[in-house]
């Protein structure tokens, strides 16, 4: 009865590595497919400069303090808004307020997600030998605006 068991544990997990060595090669596949049915690769320059583009996108909204500044400012000018009776007031700039910051964390998933994709055409390039080990290791060991 147990030896029967651990037989079909056995078959079982062939199957999960079976489905699993599937999966990765239809992933090499569909990544092979995407690089023959582009035009061209890119080069070495435009990549470079696409992820400095990217990075420096994620810098600036990184630095960008507006949105903390004016919630701040909301949530100071509470209690007056309240006397006041201007609840409505102080929920139309709290709602204001979450849009303008939704709309940065969108900007930001954009930047980053640009970032990997760029970064993933980089290891495709040094795959395709369009560019080196090296000169990848260069590249990220210079520094945008002062990081």
């Amino acid at each position: 009865m147990a030896d029967k068991k651990s037989q079909e544990e056995r078959e079982n997990l062939k199957k999960k590595r079976r489905e699993e060595e599937r999966k990765l090669i239809d992933i090499l596949k569909y990544k092979r497919s995407c690089v023959r049915l582009a035009p061209t690769l890119p080069t070495e320059e435009d990549v470079q400069e696409k992820i400095q583009t990217f990075l420096k996108e994620i810098l600036n909204i990184a630095r960008e303090d507006a949105a903390q500044r004016e919630f701040a400012e909301i949530r100071g000018s509470q209690l007056k808004l309240y006397a006041r009776g201007e609840a409505a007031l102080y929920r139309a700039r709290v709602e204001n307020a979450w849009l303008k910051t939704n709309h940065v964390k969108e900007r930001f998933c954009r930047a980053s997600e640009g970032l990997a994709m760029t970064y993933e055409t980089y290891n495709f390039l040094i795959l395709a030998e369009g560019a080196s080990h090296e000169s990848r290791a260069n590249f990220f060991a210079g520094d945008v605006q002062g990081l």
